[in-house]
């Protein structure tokens, strides 16, 4: 009866142990181990362990903005906000800067020369995701 009480006390430890150290960005397994052989030492050590930075990359392939209609690229463009001021003129780049500030989102209008009046985002520009 000790022997099953001191192994169930074990289990337990090593359970804990593994939770704690999961948590913390810890190897889980190596300290359900250590948890087993060494009861409440190992689950006080896993306390005093220092939390683990888990860092998720950044993606590779970020959406783009691309002109449906390639040459307007080099225009000086125009935008409204969502209050209707107007803001330009600027370049594609700044305008995509906008955009991916949410100045801009697909029901904003935005000119430039080549249009003959001002248009939806989403009919003159496209937002492109390279493919991984």
């Amino acid at each position: 009866m000790t022997l099953l009480f001191y192994i169930t006390i074990s289990l337990f430890w090593g359970w804990i142990t593994a939770l704690f150290a999961q948590k913390k960005g810890l190897n889980p397994r190596n300290w359900y181990i250590a948890g087993i052989l060494f009861c409440a030492l190992a689950f006080i050590a896993v306390l005093f362990q220092r939390k683990k930075n888990l860092k998720i990359p950044n993606p590779v392939h970020k959406p783009e903005l691309i002109p449906i209609d390639p040459p307007q690229r080099e225009n000086l463009w125009y935008y409204l906000d969502e209050k209707g001021q107007q803001f330009g003129p600027i370049s594609f780049q700044a305008l995509t800067i906008a955009w991916k500030n949410k100045k801009i989102q697909g029901e904003s209008y935005v000119w430039n020369e080549d249009l003959e009046n001002w248009k939806k985002f989403k009919e003159v520009l496209k937002i492109t995701t390279p493919k991984i």
